[in-house]
């Protein structure tokens, strides 16, 4: 496969931000959308065995390499925010509306609105990315980003050949339902190479011939902390969630004078 190489850590990622000549307020934008990520997915992991914040930054630089707007690369690091993060009350996932404020203080709304409709983006069946391709020409900006993220997170869960070495995922219905016009929205778009490159991915799996005892048995995200943290003691609990509010409001606080400088 011939595809570009992609961040995969904040350091990478930062430097691709600066290389492609990114302000300073853009590269503030994106340092908050990596500390909030890094809190968010602490502890987690996909089903092939992959940290998910090496997933969420990743995503991110695909777009970045795009050359999206920097709202909708910080949103592409948080894109699962509300499916699997687990916020500073740790419950996991749900766009309820104390989290939604949680994220816009740490990011702004434009990019909290990005993740939201993200979350709500139809994907994954093929009925789902036809009515796309019969709408797109009359999509809104904000509508295309969303449909872009989603491409560079299809992008980014079958580089590595990842989806294969996931369980029983039925990476290969995927790919014949909908790979075909995933690739018609990326050209649509004017997105070429990320076209190419959803091609060639695609292509690779549907060859991919791994041998059983390398194929890992997690069907889905896990964290690992999960049964560590029942094990706990309520003191130690307490502990944590005293150490979390006191650095929750140490961001609050830096937001707060972002703004009045």
């Amino acid at each position: 496969m011939n595809t570009r190489n992609f961040a995969i850590t904040y350091s990478q990622l930062m430097s691709q931000a600066i290389a492609r000549g990114k302000s300073e307020q853009d590269l503030v934008c994106l340092r908050k959308a990596y500390e909030t990520a890094e809190s968010l997915f602490d502890g987690l992991y996909r089903g092939q065995h992959a940290p998910f914040i090496c997933h969420a930054v990743r995503t991110a630089s695909i777009l970045l390499a795009e050359e999206a707007l920097i709202e909708v690369v910080a949103a592409g690091l948080l894109h699962a925010a509300y499916t699997v993060g687990c916020f500073s009350d740790f419950y996991h996932g749900k766009a309820t509306d104390a989290h939604r404020q949680e994220i816009n203080q740490a990011v702004g709304e434009e990019t909290e609105l990005l993740i939201f409709d993200y979350d709500r983006c139809a994907w994954y069946e093929k009925e789902c990315i036809q009515d796309h391709m019969d709408h797109i020409a009359g999509y809104t900006e904000h509508q295309k980003n969303l449909i872009l993220m989603r491409l560079a997170n299809e992008l980014e869960d079958y580089l590595d050949l990842g989806m294969a070495y996931r369980g029983d995922f039925p990476f290969r219905k995927k790919i014949e339902d909908y790979g075909d016009k995933a690739i018609e929205l990326a050209h649509f778009l004017g997105h070429w190479q990320l076209a190419s490159e959803l091609g060639q991915v695609f292509d690779a799996h549907l060859k991919a011939k791994l041998p059983d005892v390398a194929v890992t048995n997690q069907k889905s995200s896990y964290q690992l902390p999960a049964l560590k943290w029942l094990k706990k003691s309520y003191l130690e609990k307490l502990q944590i969630k005293g150490k979390q509010f006191i650095k929750n409001l140490g961001r609050q606080k830096e937001a707060r004078v972002q703004e009045l400088v």
